[in-house]
């Protein structure tokens, strides 16, 4: 499937999918697990993908959606909103979190892809109603 360079919108490269195919039953971290365990029942059927590895950079995507061109980056605020020593270990690499966010951001719109970003109060209250808000019906 082709799909733009990270920075290079006019630069398509082929990538094989198989790879990034989901696995329903795999662990992933706790808030990426939620979503995807809400998602399943809605999403088994299309082509999905997680940790998808943006072509022409270290940047990865949590969920793909490719038969609805949706793209799903769960983002607690302990990690995208907030410092966190642990996560971010300087001001600058909590700065660094933000701007990778947004390149993400630009990055789905340049493939045509429908970009929601969930953070802790959509992960709270998860359901069809949270993702109509966002933009995306269910």
């Amino acid at each position: 499937m082709k799909f733009s360079k990270l920075n290079s919108p006019n630069s398509f490269v082929n990538v094989v999918i198989s790879k990034y195919f989901i696995d329903w039953d795999r662990k992933v971290f706790a808030p990426q697990l939620k979503v995807k365990n809400f998602l399943k029942e809605y999403w088994e059927s299309s082509i999905v993908l997680e940790e998808f590895l943006i072509p022409g950079s270290k940047k990865r995507i949590d969920l793909i959606n490719i038969s609805a061109k949706i793209v799903i980056e769960v983002s607690p605020n302990s990690t995208h909103l907030k410092f966190n020593p642990f996560m971010h270990g300087s001001r600058p690499g909590f700065l660094k979190t933000i701007k990778s966010d947004l390149v993400k951001k630009d990055w789905a719109k340049a493939n045509n892809l429908l970009y929601i970003e969930l953070n802790d109060s959509h992960l709270k209250s998860l359901s069809k109603e949270t993702f109509k808000e966002l933009g995306y019906e269910l």
